[in-house]
């Protein structure tokens, strides 16, 4: 999978664990109400 590897555990409980590298994508506020979002930085590393 691109951008690592990716384990995936279906857990007795039927709890799924995905486990594998991150990255900071964004940041933002989410309005549940209208669906509307704004992300507070522009400028991704």
């Amino acid at each position: 999978m691109p951008g690592g590897p990716l384990a995936i555990e279906w857990r007795a409980d039927d709890h799924v664990v995905m486990t594998g590298p991150a990255e900071w994508e964004f940041s933002g506020a989410f309005d549940p109400e209208t669906g509307a979002w704004t992300r507070d930085r522009q400028d991704v590393a």
